[in-house]
C-alpha cells in the first residue's frame, strides 16, 4: 500500500497581508472636515492693570483699537481695554495683564462633507 503525501497550503505571514478595513472606512479622506472653536472666558481681576495695558495696546495697535470704536486720546473703558487686550495678546498672556481665565469651552465638529457634523462640546469652569 502506497502512502499518499498530503500537502497543506502555505499560509502567508500576517505582515504581508493587506490591512483590514472597517465597513465605514471606505469614505474619501479628502472629503472629511473638522472644525474646532475655542472660547476662553476671562474676568477682570485688576481693572487698573487692564486699563494700563489696554491703553498701551491701543497706542501699539491703533487699527485694532479703532475696530473696537476707541478713538486715540479718548478715555478707554475697562471693557474696551479688556477686549483690546484679548484681541492683541495670546490667551496665556492675559493672566499677567489683569484678567483671569474663568472658563474654557471647546466645540469640535467633524463630518464627511455632504452630511451633518457630529458635535462635541467640552466646557471647563475654573471658578
Amino acid at each position: 500500500m502506497a502512502r499518499q503525501l498530503v500537502r497543506t497550503p502555505r499560509v502567508p505571514h500576517p505582515s504581508t497581508l493587506p490591512p483590514l478595513t472597517a465597513a465605514g472606512d471606505t469614505e474619501d479622506p479628502q472629503a472629511a472636515r473638522v472644525q474646532v472653536i475655542e472660547v476662553r472666558e476671562f474676568t477682570v481681576r485688576d481693572p487698573g492693570a487692564v486699563l494700563l495695558h489696554g491703553h498701551q495696546a491701543g497706542m501699539d495697535d491703533p487699527q485694532t483699537a479703532s475696530l473696537l470704536h476707541h478713538e486715540p486720546g479718548a478715555r478707554m473703558s475697562v471693557h474696551t481695554a479688556a477686549a483690546l487686550l484679548a484681541a492683541t495678546h495670546d490667551a496665556d498672556d492675559l493672566t499677567g495683564l489683569g484678567l483671569e481665565l474663568t472658563a474654557h469651552t471647546a466645540r469640535i465638529a467633524a463630518s464627511p462633507v455632504p452630511t451633518a457634523p457630529a458635535l462635541l462640546e467640552i466646557r471647563h469652569d475654573t471658578c
